[in-house]
């Protein structure tokens, strides 16, 4: 066929094409249109405790394996911010992963937004806080532990905040 025959096929065949396709008078499926199909929702994928928020669970870390004085803002840094702790903030790319990949800087990111400063530091203060622990938004979707693994977390903390809240190891 010369390119001057199929030029003028050219629109029958689309025409046919289009045809096949549109099976309905409605929208089309799918992009800005929307159109409509049978409405399936989200699914546990088997799993009766998944829902929109769900987190694997981060198993605790063992015990003498966390570095740092019990008490201090390394171990609390290692304990319950850094990746893999229930706080995740290290993990939590692109929001704290640069601000927060090890003790000293988390610190003074904590500092630089407030969070930190003084015997009472907005970090460990119901209401004031950005940890979901003591009532905040963080991690994201909170953290689905035992109260008593997240109460363990505002025990040492606490006593950090009531000795100071310096960035010691």
């Amino acid at each position: 066929m010369t390119a001057r025959a199929g030029a003028r096929f050219a629109p029958v065949l689309g025409a046919v094409v289009l045809a096949a396709c549109s099976t309905s008078s409605g929208s089309p499926l799918g992009g800005p249109y929307g159109g409509d199909t049978i409405r399936l929702g989200p699914t546990d994928g088997g799993f009766p405790t998944v829902d929109a928020t769900y987190s694997v669970p981060i198993p605790p870390r063992q015990p003498g394996t966390i570095p740092g004085t019990v008490g201090s803002w390394m171990h609390i840094y290692y304990a319950y911010l850094d990746k893999g702790t229930i706080g995740n903030c290290a993990a939590r790319s692109p929001c704290h992963q640069a601000g927060m990949p090890n003790p000293p800087k988390a610190y003074k990111w904590l500092q630089d937004q407030g969070y930190l400063g003084g015997s009472s530091p907005a970090l460990t203060r119901k209401g004031d806080s950005c940890i979901s622990w003591y009532g905040g938004d963080m991690p994201i979707g909170g953290v689905k532990l035992p109260v008593s693994e997240t109460m363990a977390a505002v025990t040492e903390m606490n006593q950090w905040a009531t000795m100071g809240a310096a960035n010691n190891q």
